[in-house]
C-alpha cells in the first residue's frame, strides 16, 4: 500500500480543521498606497475573545521580524469583543515614509490564535520568505525584548507563516552572550508545522542561564526562497526593568545611507514621566559593562562605545544622547504615558567598512533613585 496516498484525505481534512479554527487576515491582493488607508478583514475562528479596540490589534513587522509599528499598545474596552465566527473590517494605513513605507512585510494580528500575511506597500519585494520569527512578547508593546530571570517554560519564541500553505521547517535556534562566537544553550523542532498565515509559538532553551543581556539566532531553510536564512534577535534575562531598543528599518545600513532606531522604556504611568537620559552607542568587541545595581549594558567599553558617547563616532550617530519624551496611547477610557525617543540614526561609514557586522546597545539613566534600564543587545550589518 502506498502509505503516502492512504495518509493524504486525513492529512487534508486535519488541515482544512486547522485552517478553519484559527484567526485570519485578508488584505488587498495588490500592492497598497503608503500613506493611504485601505480595509483588512480579520475573522475570529477561536473560542478566544479578541478586543477590537487594542492599538496593536495589527502589527507591521520587518520580514526579519523587526518592530515597525505601532510603537506603543493600549486596550480597548471590551464592548468591542469580536467573539467565534466573527468578522470585522479594519482600517489600516501604511507608513507614508520610512521604515514600512515600500517594500513588503508582514502584517500581524498577535490575538486569538495569531494571524500573519505578506503586505505590499508601493513597490513588492522580489525575494520574500514565508517564514518570518521574532520574540513572543514584540507585539505587545514596551518590554517585547525582556524575559523575566530566573526563566520559567514558556512560549518566548514565535514563527509566523505567510504563505498561503503549511509550511514545515526544521528550526535550530542558538543562544550567544553578546558579541560571543560559542552558544550557551541550543536547542531543534525536526518538523515544526506553521499553519497557512498563522503562528506557532516554541520555548527557547533558557533554564540555568544567568541573568543578563543574550542574542538568540534562528536557522531554517525557508520554502520561499528554498534557501537558508538565518536572524538575530536581542532578548535581556533580568528581573528588572529593561530598555527596549528597535530597528525599524532592519539591521542592514545601506551604503551612502543610514538606519533608525528607537527607544521605549516599559513604564507606564497615568501622567507624563519624567525624562530619563539616555545613550545609544555603536561598539565592535565582545562582551557587557556591568553597572552598580545589578544592570549590564550589552556592550563592551571599547573605542567605538566611547567616541558614540562623545562625538557619535564623529557624526556617524545622531540622536544618539539625549533625554527621553513622552508618548501616551489610549487603555481603559483613559490615557497611558511611556518614556520614549526616536529620530536616532545610524549612518554607513564608508565602502571601506562594508560587510562588517558592529554591535548596539542603549542605557537610560533613571532620573529618580531606582536602578538605570540596560537594553537587549542588537547587531548592525554595514552592506
Amino acid at each position: 500500500m502506498n502509505y503516502r496516498t492512504a495518509l493524504a484525505p486525513g492529512f487534508l481534512v486535519l488541515l482544512t480543521l486547522w485552517g478553519t479554527s484559527q484567526t485570519t487576515l485578508q488584505v488587498p491582493p495588490t500592492p497598497v498606497t503608503p500613506g493611504v488607508p485601505f480595509t483588512v478583514v480579520l475573522t475570529n475562528h477561536t473560542s478566544i475573545c479578541i478586543d477590537t479596540g487594542v492599538t496593536n490589534i495589527l502589527t507591521l513587522l520587518q520580514p526579519g521580524g523587526e518592530l515597525i509599528a505601532p510603537v506603543l499598545v493600549g486596550c480597548g474596552p471590551m464592548a468591542t469583543c469580536l467573539r467565534n465566527g466573527g468578522k470585522v473590517n479594519l482600517q489600516y494605513t501604511a507608513p507614508a515614509s520610512g521604515p514600512g513605507s515600500s517594500g513588503s512585510f508582514v502584517l500581524l494580528c498577535p490575538h486569538g490564535s495569531g494571524a500573519a500575511v505578506r503586505l505590499d506597500v508601493g513597490t513588492a519585494s522580489k525575494v520574500f520568505p514565508d517564514i518570518h520569527c521574532y520574540p513572543t512578547a514584540i507585539p505587545h508593546g514596551p518590554g517585547g525584548h525582556h524575559l523575566t530571570f530566573p526563566a520559567g517554560q514558556g512560549s518566548e519564541w514565535e514563527f509566523a507563516c505567510t504563505a498561503s500553505q503549511p509550511r514545515i521547517i526544521s528550526p535550530t535556534l542558538r543562544i550567544f552572550r553578546p558579541g560571543a562566537s560559542v552558544p550557551v544553550a541550543s536547542t531543534s523542532f525536526p518538523s515544526l508545522m506553521i499553519s497557512a498565515n498563522g503562528v506557532a509559538r516554541v520555548s527557547l532553551p533558557l533554564t540555568g542561564l544567568a541573568a543578563g543581556p543574550y542574542t538568540v539566532q534562528t536557522d531554517w531553510i525557508d520554502p520561499g526562497t528554498t534557501g537558508p536564512i538565518s536572524i538575530r534577535h536581542g532578548l535581556s534575562l533580568s528581573a528588572g526593568t529593561d530598555l527596549d531598543l528597535h530597528l525599524p528599518g532592519g539591521p542592514v545600513v545601506p551604503r551612502g545611507g543610514s538606519i533608525s532606531a528607537r527607544i521605549a522604556l516599559p513604564l507606564q504611568s497615568p501622567r507624563p514621566p519624567a525624562s530619563w537620559p539616555y545613550v545609544v552607542a555603536v561598539g565592535y568587541h565582545p562582551g557587557t559593562t556591568p553597572l552598580p545595581g545589578g544592570v549590564i549594558v550589552p556592550l563592551a567599553l571599547d573605542p567605538l562605545v566611547i567616541a558614540s558617547v562623545l562625538n557619535g563616532i564623529n557624526g556617524l550617530l545622531t540622536a544618539n544622547v539625549g533625554n527621553t519624551t513622552s508618548a501616551s496611547v489610549y487603555c481603559a477610557h483613559s490615557v497611558t504615558y511611556f518614556p520614549v525617543a526616536s529620530g536616532i540614526r545610524i549612518a554607513h561609514p564608508g565602502p571601506v567598512l562594508s560587510g562588517l557586522r558592529l554591535r548596539v546597545g542603549a542605557l537610560a539613566v533613571n532620573p529618580g533613585a531606582g536602578p538605570d534600564a540596560a537594553s537587549q543587545p542588537e547587531e548592525i550589518l554595514l552592506q
